[in-house]
């Protein structure tokens, strides 16, 4: 749609600031301007109502295509995690079920954090969870854990 139109502007979350965002341009051909901004969403109270604004920030050098570099990055950085993740569970419960705290320690010790070991468990579909007295446990399935041990004596 941007083809039809003289200036095209693109919002997106600062990857590396939570909670701040860029308005960069996407096309613009009446300036030679190609700066954007950078804003926050502030939040003040009118009478009773709770009413969010656009809070102006800097001006950023940036246009839409160096932040949405940046958002592909910071998101290759966090998907490699999880694949680490992917890969540190399996081994992790290959002895039997762990309390998912004690997984959580563990897991940031390798920069994986608890989100990241969240994700990896949900992605991998056989990470099985119950609640008990002293926390919660993760455990892999018996036929599972089965697998896994031939294929470690396999590769020995």
């Amino acid at each position: 749609m941007a083809g039809s139109v003289r200036a095209a502007y693109s919002c997106s979350r600062d990857p590396e600031n939570e909670g701040e965002f860029y308005f960069a341009l996407v096309k613009g051909n009446l300036t030679k301007k190609r700066d954007g901004m950078k804003f926050t969403i502030a939040e003040k109270t009118m009478g009773d109502i709770l009413a969010p604004y656009v809070l102006w920030g800097d001006v950023t050098d940036k246009d839409a295509n160096a932040v949405m570099a940046l958002v592909k990055e910071s998101r290759d950085g966090k998907k490699q995690q999880i694949d680490k993740a992917r890969l540190f569970l399996p081994m992790a419960l290959e002895k039997g079920p762990r309390l998912a705290r004690e997984l959580f320690t563990e897991a940031a010790k390798d920069g994986i954090s608890e989100q990241q070991l969240k994700r990896a468990k949900y992605e991998l579909g056989n990470v099985k969870s119950d609640k008990r007295k002293d926390g919660w446990i993760w455990y892999l399935p018996a036929a599972v854990q089965e697998k896994n041990f031939l294929v470690d004596e396999a590769e020995l």
